[in-house]
C-alpha cells in the first residue's frame, strides 16, 4: 500500500518543516503492516526522520527531501535516545535514522540533500545525515546522497 506524504500535509515548497507530515505517513505505514510512503516530486524541508519496519521511503523523480539546519528540528541521539549500543560516538543528531527496526528500504530516483556543504567544517554545529543501529535487511541505494555530512554511520 502506498502513503503518499501529502495526503499527511506535507507542502512541497523547500521552507515548510514537514516532518510531521512525513513522520506521520511512516508511522501510519509501520502501523498498517509496512508499505511505501511516497515523496512526490518537490522540496520537501525537514527535520529528524525514524524510518520503521517494513516501510520503504520512495522518492519519486523530482523530489528533494531536504534537511532542516535548525538544531531544534534535528534529534541528538546522544541525548534524546536510548540505545543498548552506546556507540554513538557525536553530537548533533541526524537527518535518518532507525534503531532496531527490519525490512527498511530507501528507494526512487529523488534526492537527499543533507546540506553538508552548508555546515560541514564552518565552524557551526552539524549533525550527521544518518545512524542506523540494530536493524536487519536495510536496502538504501546510494545514487541519490547529495552534499551529506561525512560523519555516517551505520551498525547493523
Amino acid at each position: 500500500m502506498n502513503y503518499n506524504i501529502m495526503a499527511y500535509g506535507a507542502v512541497a515548497d523547500g521552507q515548510t518543516n514537514c516532518r510531521e507530515a512525513i513522520q506521520k505517513a511512516i508511522d501510519h505505514c509501520n502501523e498498517n503492516g509496512g508499505g511505501r510512503v511516497v515523496v512526490p516530486a518537490g522540496k520537501y524541508l525537514s527535520g529528524t526522520i525514524i524510518l520503521k519496519s517494513n516501510v520503504e521511503l520512495h522518492l519519486e523523480n523530482g523530489a528533494v527531501l531536504i534537511s532542516s539546519l535548525k538544531q531544534e528540528d534535528i534529534i541528538d541521539f546522544a541525548r534524546n535516545v536510548e540505545d543498548p549500543n552506546e556507540d554513538i560516538g557525536w553530537e548533533g543528531g541526524c537527518f535518518l535514522c532507525a534503531f532496531h527496526e527490519k525490512n527498511i528500504s530507501i528507494t526512487g530516483e529523488g534526492t537527499i540533500y543533507g546540506q553538508g556543504d552548508n555546515v560541514f567544517y564552518f565552524g557551526k554545529s552539524h549533525s550527521s545525515w544518518y545512524y542506523i543501529s540494530g536493524c536487519c535487511i536495510l536496502d538504501i541505494a546510494y545514487g541519490w546522497m547529495q552534499t551529506c555530512d561525512c560523519r555516517w554511520s551505520e551498525n547493523f
